[in-house]
């Protein structure tokens, strides 16, 4: 068996007091009002979004009515796979819950399941939360957590591990998965967790996305370009499951310099990986296709913020609905 230590990393933003850090979150601050805002760390107990009218009986996804479907706040407003145990979304109903489950959310699972296996994220399984464990579709080896003493660590047996770890030299090693995922599902999957978080009266901002993500169809692309940065750190950060969903100040389509950003932005953080992704409002939607999609508008990072070294940077375009392997390609280093 082939072990990968992984290392435990606290990092909480407020207690950097760096002025560099003050003044890059105090320039954001200026230009951004933060929407809505989640970290996962700190519920002990399950919540339920009942948006700003409790008794509502309109999905916001669907937009269907009871009894035609179902609203029981059983519906896990972010994928339990990601991390998250607490939060819950009465306004998405049982029967388009079921259906993210089956399709898009699968995708998901799959592009982000080796980050989960580097930082020891647990998933639910029958009730009850494990390691999660990676099988080779050649049944020849076995990716998986375990702990050694109090040290969450990456197990790789089987017969032919020589599959999964490919050495390049004595400190480089590049790690082989098999899966193949679709990366405009995995975008309409980010994008349906996004959505289902905005507050209810930031919907109207949105129609175009939402029909977008109730399209079963995944050859249809809202845009050629469905961008997401993500920034990953050399070491895992435990339990930090964050989101955060911000809007641009500025009125957009009426000054000239916000038209040149995108009105809304979010930030999904899980383990020592950061995605920044600009959102497509009608607005901005409108705006790219009335010019050229190849426009490229600004976006002001999220992680930027965040006192990060060492910190490796990709851009992602998902407007692919081809299945592909390995988006990413997953390198780990003996190296300190």
């Amino acid at each position: 068996m082939f072990l990968i230590s992984i290392k435990e990393m606290q990092f909480i933003m407020e207690n950097n007091k760096s002025l560099t850090s003050l003044l890059k979150y105090d320039n954001y601050e200026s230009k951004y009002d933060l929407i809505f805002s989640f970290n996962h760390s700190v519920l002990s107990q399950s919540i339920c979004l009942l948006g700003t009218n409790p008794t509502s009986n309109t999905c916001v996804f669907c937009l269907r009515n009871e009894p035609e479907i179902t609203l029981d706040c059983r519906s896990h407003a972010i994928p339990t796979f990601l991390g998250n145990k607490y939060l819950y979304n009465r306004l998405e109903c049982k029967e388009c819950n079921n259906n993210f489950g089956r399709n898009i959310e699968t995708q998901l699972d799959i592009f982000t399941k080796p980050y989960r296996l580097f930082n020891g994220i647990k998933i639910r399984k029958k009730g009850n939360y494990t390691f999660l464990k990676y099988q080779s579709s050649s049944q020849k080896f076995l990716v998986h957590n375990l702990m050694i003493g109090n040290i969450v660590a990456l197990g790789v047996s089987g017969k032919n591990i020589s599959e999964f770890i490919l050495k390049e030299n004595d400190s480089n090693m590049v790690l082989n998965f098999e899966e193949k995922c679709r990366p405009s599902d995995v975008y309409k999957c980010f994008m349906k967790i996004i959505y289902g978080l905005l507050p209810e009266k930031h919907h109207s901002s949105f129609t175009l996305l939402r029909e977008w993500i109730m399209d079963e169809d995944p050859e249809n692309l809202i845009l050629n370009n469905l961008t997401i940065y993500q920034t990953i750190t050399p070491n895992p950060i435990k339990d930090n499951l964050s989101i955060y969903i911000s809007k641009r100040k500025y009125i957009y389509g009426k000054d000239q310099k916000s038209q040149e950003y995108y009105e809304f932005t979010a930030h999904i953080n899980f383990g020592n990986v950061f995605f920044d992704i600009p959102l497509l409002s009608d607005s901005t939607l409108n705006y790219l296709k009335n010019r050229s999609e190849n426009i490229i508008l600004k976006f002001d990072l999220f992680t930027s913020l965040l006192p990060i070294e060492r910190a490796t940077r990709v851009v992602h375009n998902f407007a692919d609905a081809r299945k592909i392997k390995d988006i990413n390609s997953f390198y780990f280093s003996n190296n300190n």
